[in-house]
């Protein structure tokens, strides 16, 4: 997203330090806020389980338990 930024082109040196500060502090809270929603889900399945309560389903795609017949058609 922020790839093209080109803080450079900032010419106040204490703005673009800012910049790149305020940058850097965002980079480090989504990385902590991801760590801390993992934490809540794999707390959130602990919880779960103490409960007694069975985890996410394992769902499998529909496949057919048998061959399709084949149908032969007669011309009259």
């Amino acid at each position: 997203m922020l790839d093209n930024l080109d803080l450079s082109a900032i010419q106040d040196e204490n703005a673009r330090e800012l910049i790149q500060r305020l940058l850097n502090l965002i980079e480090e809270l989504s990385a902590d806020l991801r760590d801390a929603q993992a934490e809540n889900q794999r707390l959130r399945n602990e919880v779960n389980r103490l409960k007694g309560e069975q985890g996410k389903p394992k769902i499998k795609g529909n496949t057919p338990k048998t061959k399709p017949r084949k149908i032969a058609y007669y011309w009259c």
